[in-house]
């Protein structure tokens, strides 16, 4: 068991589900292995099988909050946020203190579009523990989600306190910005985030789409094409880039990025009437 744990630590996974199988042999009925051996199937993308080893673990100690959290957790990924919903509330009620569960129930809530109820999921989370970057950013998403843009902006602020290398914070904030019309701020925003991870795809766009709306248009083509280098499947950077090429009277170039992005996402009915 020890030794599947280490080998866990370490990133050896399938090693350490082994071990965890080894220790099953000799004591099938130690919930803690079974909750250890969830959490690897589940890093490993197995959730099907990090359920059953949670469901196992849950047989024999009901009162395992964290396999309860998990499981809602796997839930979650499967589409099953009802379910996930559930397995949250049974935590809670073993313990109401766990800001994780507050956190994975509120992600749950706002998957089904129950945003009000996400965002006081979150405010039970923060008054627990309010240095969770996690839910600062998860709370400032809800926010903006409908559209408390300024509210939004002081959870990112928040959470960039606390982390300020976090690129996904730093790419909110931008959108936020941006959406209250404050481009050249959204532009330093997306800027910050891509010096942290200068690989994620939706922050090139982003950051084009604010060089675009203020005209600056050669600059959105370079942003869109460094966001085609690292995904040419995202039918919404062929489709804005085109629009951009379009508007400076570059047709053909234009159609052809209208033509990759029907390519990957035929149904889309602003990409043909912009064609």
């Amino acid at each position: 068991y020890n030794k599947g744990n280490a080998l866990g630590i370490l990133g050896k996974l399938p090693e350490a589900i082994e071990c965890f199988d080894k220790a099953l042999v000799i004591n099938p009925r130690d919930d803690q292995v079974w909750y250890n051996k969830g959490l690897a199937l589940g890093n490993l993308g197995k959730l099907p099988e990090a359920i059953e080893c949670y469901d196992k673990s849950l047989e024999i100690n009901p009162r395992l909050f964290m396999a309860w959290d998990n499981k809602g957790l796997e839930l979650d990924k499967l589409g099953k946020s009802q379910q996930a919903i559930e397995c949250f509330d049974k935590a809670l009620v073993i313990n109401p203190r766990y800001a994780e569960a507050w956190l994975n129930k509120g992600t749950s809530l706002a998957t089904l579009g129950n945003i009000l109820e996400a965002i006081e999921c979150y405010d039970k989370a923060l008054e627990i523990d309010s240095k969770n970057v996690r839910v600062w950013y998860h709370k400032g998403v809800a926010l903006q989600c409908i559209g408390k843009l300024t509210e939004a902006i002081e959870c990112y602020d928040r959470g960039l306190e606390i982390d300020p290398r976090n690129a996904s914070i730093w790419c909110n904030k931008g959108l936020a910005l941006a959406n209250l019309g404050i481009r050249q701020e959204s532009i330093k925003c997306f800027d910050k985030a891509l010096e942290i991870d200068p690989r994620i795809p939706e922050t090139w766009l982003n950051k084009g789409i604010a060089l675009k709306t203020l005209g600056n248009y050669l600059g959105a083509i370079q942003c869109y094409d460094k966001a085609i280098e690292i995904n040419r499947r995202d039918s919404k950077i062929w489709s804005h880039k085109g629009f951009v090429l379009h508007t400076i009277g570059k047709l053909p170039e234009a159609i052809g990025c209208y033509d990759k992005s029907l390519e990957i996402d035929s149904g889309d009915a602003g990409t043909w009437s912009n064609r």
